[in-house]
């Protein structure tokens, strides 16, 4: 499973915030709809704007996230220098302290869920600074952000479901090598204790696809 590195970074709109912050934010600024996508029962909806008449000014994807109540927010280099200030948002060691010390578990499960986009974001943008993979040059090796793994890890022990598989699903969803020996003790504490199978299945299948990788592309100083 691999993808291509991104400059976009994350955002996540603080508890309370509507999405239609973010699109009536697109229509001030004259953002150009690029495609909306809506909610299904297991996927969230999806909107995209360019916010710029240049191909290759990327695009600002606003995902709304029905089953975690999560509007995360990503935004290329063009738009993210004033975007934090036009915005309420969270920053992710605001979620990571969330996702430790709540008390209430909807706010933990959120936390988890939000940091699931902050990780893939945070991973895309030190791609092309990872050096290449000598077994396959084609892709970069990310070193772990431990921040990130430690959060889910803690997650792990969470005493609601919920929240535990908040944290298994960040952990499938990552970039991070350090992610696949936590989750192999995981599932094997679960397959111990006869935890719900749906758990296992997902780390099962994620074992047998292997690491998300991220591939070096041409515009890349060394690829």
């Amino acid at each position: 499973m691999t993808t291509d590195r991104s400059d976009s970074h994350c955002y996540v709109l603080r508890a309370g915030t509507p999405a239609s912050v973010v699109t009536d934010l697109a229509a001030e600024r004259g953002w150009v709809l690029v495609s909306d996508e809506p909610p299904s029962f297991n996927r969230a909806a999806i909107k995209r704007w360019r916010p710029s008449e240049e191909a290759d000014a990327g695009q600002v994807e606003l995902i709304c996230d029905h089953m975690s109540g999560c509007h995360t927010l990503t935004a290329p280099e063009p738009v993210r220098a004033w975007i934090a200030e036009a915005l309420p948002v969270w920053t992710a060691d605001e979620l990571l302290d969330q996702a430790r010390s709540q008390e209430d578990p909807l706010v933990r499960m959120r936390a988890l869920r939000a940091l699931q986009y902050f990780q893939i974001a945070a991973a895309l943008r030190a791609a092309p600074d990872s050096p290449l993979d000598p077994d396959e040059p084609h892709l970069r090796l990310i070193a772990d952000d431990e921040r990130y793994l430690d959060g889910f890890r803690q997650g792990l022990d969470d005493p609601v479901p919920g929240v535990r598989r908040a944290a298994v699903d960040g952990l499938c969803r990552t970039f991070y090598p350090g992610a696949q020996p936590i989750l192999r003790a995981y599932r094997d504490r679960l397959a111990e204790q006869g935890e719900p199978s749906d758990q296992l299945e997902t780390i099962d299948w994620y074992l047998e696809k292997g690491l998300h990788r991220i591939r070096a592309t041409s515009g890349d100083d060394d690829a």
